[in-house]
Order: structure tokens, then sequence, then C-alpha cells
């Protein structure tokens, strides 16, 4: 059971990343957006 949790957050976080680079683009042009996904990346790094 702990493995499959383990290997659907990795396939999430798989897919935030490749949403990630799509919006990278439309992202860039909004800093308070791109402020908010690098804080929540930072929240994600300290639970890990």
């Amino acid at each position: 059971m702990k493995v499959k949790l383990e290997k659907l957050v990795w396939l999430l976080a798989g897919n935030i990343m490749k949403m990630e680079k799509k919006c990278f683009v439309r992202v860039w042009s909004k800093p308070s957006i791109l402020r908010r996904i690098q804080s929540l990346g930072k929240r994600l790094k300290d639970i890990f």
C-alpha cells in the first residue's frame, strides 16, 4: 500500500512538472504567480 502511494505521489509530481514547463512561458509574465509556485516548491522540499 505504501509503495503504491509513493508511486502515485511521484506520478503526480511528474505531471505537475510537465504542466509547469508548459505554463512556465505564460507564467513568466506574471511575477505574482511565479512567486507562488516558488514558495510552493520550497514547502514541498521541506516536506520531503
